[in-house]
Formats: C-alpha cells, structure tokens, sequence
C-alpha cells in the first residue's frame, strides 16, 4: 500500500496536514499543545533533537501522548528542505512516485486491517471524550470487531453475501484470510471482496446491491467478446438476487 514518503522541517506540527491522520490538533483537541509541550505554532523542525522525536523520550503515560508516538511518521523520513513539501508514494518494493491513486473503499478497507479504523474504542485510549457505544445499533461497545462482525447491521449483510459460500470463523483476522480467497469461482471472489469493501459505507443491503449491479454492469459488457465466459452480472443474479 502506498505511503508518504518524505514531509518537510517547515509544517507547522500541530496544525498542518502532514500525517496520514491529518492534523494532529484535530485528534488531540486543544489541550494537545499543552500535554505535548509543542506550541501551536510549532514546527516539525521543534519536535526532532538529534535526528529523533523528543516526544519518544517521554515515559509519562499520558493518552495524548501515547497516541502521539504510536502515529508520528519516522524521524529519517524528515527532510531539512524548508520549502512546499512533495508527497512521495511508494507501493510495496516499487521507486517512490509524486502521484497516487487509489479507490476509497480499497483505502478505507486498507486503514481497516491494518486497526487504524477510528473506532470509538481507539478514540477512548487517545483520551477522547465519546461515547462507546456503536452508532449503528446503539447496543455495544463500538470496535472493529463488532462494526465489521458483531452488530446486527454488520451480520445481516455478512449472512446475504456468504449465503453461498460457507465463512469458516467470524472474527475479523480469520476473515481478512478468508477473503484473499473466498471461493474458487473468480467471478464470486470478486463480487465478494467488492461487497465488504461497501460493509460500513452503504446504509442497507439493498443500497449495496444497487451499488454492486452497478459496478458489475461495465464489467460484465466487457467480458462480451470472451469466449466461454460467465459474465459478473450473471454470476451475480444466479447467486445472489433471483
């Protein structure tokens, strides 16, 4: 997956967008400053001594501290260049390039495996003032297990799509495994993969499919002049919605 490769001395360390969870003042609040001990006005530049982040030599274990240091980028990717920062992506063992580009859905399943999901139980150990509870059933605790597995919402969905192909576990690691591949028909794997990417972002499964049938109808015109081809949408329609 694509990451950024090199951010300037010049960003302003609380304010600017120079992480991949933005600016750092809009997670940490406005007592994010104080409990750092970085001004607001602050530059990257500040928070490094030595080629490390100060913050690292902290052992307080303040929230807003402990979330600082597991986010904060390396300190050698932390160019001395006062100028406009360039945004460098590198994807797996491929030269760094200046341009990126990936479907959301793809992104946000990407954050999702990785626990970077800003559930409401990683927004309670930052230091978050919110409520535990899942926005979507009010009835847990919202974390990724429960917003991908265990809420009504959640295992409805996960019920219609699987109907077919038999899930082995329902937790989320074991499931990740699964869905590299989920059946040894292509065209089901696809249709699959593209509906968990759609879980937490479609308010109801007939919005998913709407959306699904939408996706596949291209695909499926391109597969025409294929031989012997069992088109997406005729997959989807033997399978899935009769």
């Amino acid at each position: 997956m694509s990451q950024p490769q090199e951010v300037g001395y010049g960003r302003v360390f609380c304010k600017d967008n120079w992480t991949s969870l933005g600016p750092l003042l809009d997670i940490t609040g406005p007592t994010g400053p104080r409990v750092s001990g970085f001004p607001e006005n602050a530059i990257v530049q500040d928070a490094l001594v030595n080629g490390n982040w100060c913050i690292s030599r902290l052992r307080t274990r303040h929230p807003t501290i402990v979330f600082l240091k597991d986010s904060l980028p390396p300190a050698d990717t932390i160019t001395q260049d006062r100028g406009d920062d360039v945004y460098l992506w590198a994807i797996g063992d491929k030269p760094p390039s200046s341009t990126f580009s990936t479907h959301k859905h793809a992104f946000h399943a990407w954050v999702t495996t990785l626990n970077r999901l800003h559930s409401r139980d990683r927004l309670i150990t930052w230091g978050m003032e919110v409520p535990s509870t899942c926005l979507l059933c009010i009835a847990a605790d919202e974390t990724r297990q429960h917003l991908y597995f265990d809420c009504p919402y959640s295992h409805q969905v996960w019920s219609f799509f699987t109907s077919r192909e038999y899930l082995p576990s329902y937790v989320f690691d074991d499931a990740v495994v699964w869905l590299t591949n989920p059946s040894p028909n292509k065209n089901m794997s696809f249709i699959l993969k593209y509906s968990v990417s759609r879980l937490l972002l479609s308010p109801s499964i007939s919005d998913i499919q709407n959306i699904i049938r939408c996706r596949l109808d291209p695909l499926s015109r391109a597969q025409r002049n294929k031989p012997n081809v069992t088109s997406y949408l005729s997959t989807w329609f033997t399978y899935f919605q009769s």
